[in-house]
């Protein structure tokens, strides 16, 4: 069923909330349908079996057509009005019409058509072998006053007489006869389906009509690739050799967010599985699941290790079975560079990255604290990050570059355009908390945290609140190269003004040394001899 109403009616419900939070965001808002050629880009042959089980007029058939020039595709429809309306439209000779219904019974039942009341809309599509319950009262227009006697098969019987050895995709549009199509093709779609599109309803619509929860109950083979409105795509695990993304950048938290951020993306183009390396370390002391509710496989440093050094391994590469990403730029996201660019990023890069951002859910106790400290103070506050610690001592001078003094003078700078101005403060190092508070007193806040030392247990689910206060500043002050303001300004939605605060002539050194650094010869022969004493497994996984 095609009908925009009952979609949009449905994007506002609490079923369609809950599915978001179940499948991890994985319902895409702005778009209904999957695309032919998306469906192209994974199936990666220009001759698949197709079987669109429900074909109404052609519509839908005609675009597989255009798509593939040596698809062998099966279309089914009993409704005799469509029947005539496909035949006017495809005359060719890769299409094959089968003027039956599939169910999970052979032989001859009742099918209910749907008609218009309303001579300006189109109802035609909605006809079933269920009888109508709900779709009565959602669809006033629409009725089922007549009904025919068609003729059913099971989709086993069916690809057995025909002989079918592997289906690439089913596109199925049943009107709430899912249950039965299933049913009556269980063992063709654990076998030979690769890839199962159908339409699914949370409510009865039509007597008997199953919820997309009960239809992956009936299949545990396939899993859930992505929502589509009311269409799901899913995958049969067990027809491939599954091929993994590794998320495996090591740091802080926020690097490691937008390295899982890339990876989602890259695991979503290249339809690989996404799996997450997430060392307990110096720089990240929490566990994933400390932080996030996602539940997302994870693969241990042994196995990493064993996987490195049997070279059975691509290194931010994508041609072998697993391929580890240590990207932290959002590269997969924009051909050109946009780390630290913030406003300067397009707008449709930026709803790229929130789309994907939107899946990664936070502890709700996190969010929670967080929204607890937001009350105390002014809406309107301004945020200052000021990143110390390690940072400081960069061989490179980048940690130099934002001084101190240059938050201050920008702070007073806010003082007198506004006197009753507040800033939030976002720093790791207590030092720099009280300098800060014994300049502008009451006018500086903090998140009070209980840590003060970064490798001490539980200090980066303080970082994580800290980053969640500052991501809803109006404007944030931020430490040239720390990419945890840039993170803050992703999940307040791009909304704060970012100025990026920088000592000119400290920056020029930075720019001077690392250039000096990139062409020393030592440090050229230096690294090459690092890389012949260090295997590559140590050099990944025992970073310090």
């Amino acid at each position: 069923m095609r009908i925009n109403n009952l979609k949009e009616k449905f994007k506002k419900t609490q079923i369609h909330k809950l599915y978001a939070k179940i499948y991890g965001g994985l319902i895409n808002k702005g778009q209904n349908e999957i695309s032919k050629s998306y469906i192209k880009s994974f199936i990666k042959t220009e001759s698949p079996t197709i079987l669109e089980i429900g074909a109404n007029n052609g519509k839908d058939s005609l675009e597989f057509l255009n798509e593939f020039k040596k698809i062998e595709l099966h279309c089914f429809e009993p409704d005799p009005r469509q029947i005539k309306n496909f035949k006017s439209r495809i005359i060719d000779k890769r299409c094959t019409l089968h003027e039956i219904g599939l169910s999970n019974q052979k032989g001859i039942f009742k099918f209910y058509l749907s008609e218009s009341k309303d001579p300006t809309k189109n109802a035609n599509d909605s006809s079933s072998l269920k009888k109508p319950k709900k779709h009565l009262k959602r669809f006033p227009w629409i009725s089922f006053k007549k009904d025919i006697k068609i003729k059913t098969e099971t989709l086993d019987s069916w690809t057995k007489k025909n002989k079918i050895k592997e289906i690439d995709f089913i596109w199925a549009d049943v009107q709430g006869t899912e249950k039965e199509l299933i049913e009556g093709g269980l063992n063709t779609l654990n076998k030979k389906v690769k890839y199962f599109y159908t339409e699914f309803y949370n409510e009865e619509l039509y007597e008997g009509q199953i919820s997309l929860k009960e239809i992956l109950i009936l299949l545990p083979n396939f899993r859930l690739v992505k929502i589509y409105g009311n269409n799901a795509l899913l995958k049969n695990i067990s027809m491939f050799k599954e091929n993994y993304i590794i998320s495996a950048a090591q740091g802080g938290i926020s690097n490691r967010i937008m390295c899982l951020l890339s990876s989602m993306k890259i695991s979503d183009n290249s339809n690989k599985k996404l799996l997450l390396y997430w060392p307990k370390d110096y720089s990240c002391n929490s566990n994933f699941n400390e932080l996030f509710e996602n539940k997302i496989s994870q693969i241990s440093k042994d196995k990493l290790r064993k996987l490195i050094k049997n070279k059975n391994i691509s290194i931010n590469g994508l041609n072998k079975k697993f391929n580890l990403i240590e990207d932290t730029n959002l590269k997969p996201f924009s051909k050109k560079d946009i780390h630290h660019k913030f406003e300067k990023i397009s707008k449709k890069t930026r709803k790229d990255i929130l789309n994907y951002l939107m899946k990664i859910n936070v502890r709700k106790d996190l969010i929670k604290t967080s929204e607890i400290f937001l009350k105390k103070i002014n809406k309107n506050f301004i945020g200052v990050q000021i990143r110390k610690g390690d940072f400081l001592n960069l061989k490179n001078g980048a940690g130099l570059v934002s001084p101190d003094n240059l938050f201050i003078k920008e702070m007073e700078n806010e003082i007198s355009k506004n006197p009753k101005v507040k800033f939030f403060i976002s720093t790791e190092d207590k030092k720099t908390e009280e300098k800060f508070k014994e300049v502008f007193g009451d006018r500086v806040c903090f998140y009070p945290k209980k840590i003060n030392k970064r490798e001490d247990e539980g200090s980066v689910r303080e970082a994580l609140i800290d980053l969640l206060i500052l991501s809803r500043a109006s404007k944030i002050f931020a430490t040239y190269g720390s990419t945890f303001s840039e993170m803050a300004w992703f999940f307040g939605g791009c909304k704060s003004k970012v100025r990026v605060l920088i000592d000119k002539k400290r920056l020029e050194n930075y720019n001077s040394l690392s250039k000096k650094i990139d062409h020393k010869m030592f440090l050229k022969i230096k690294k090459k001899l690092y890389k012949l004493i260090y295997p590559l497994d140590k050099r990944i996984l025992d970073r310090k």
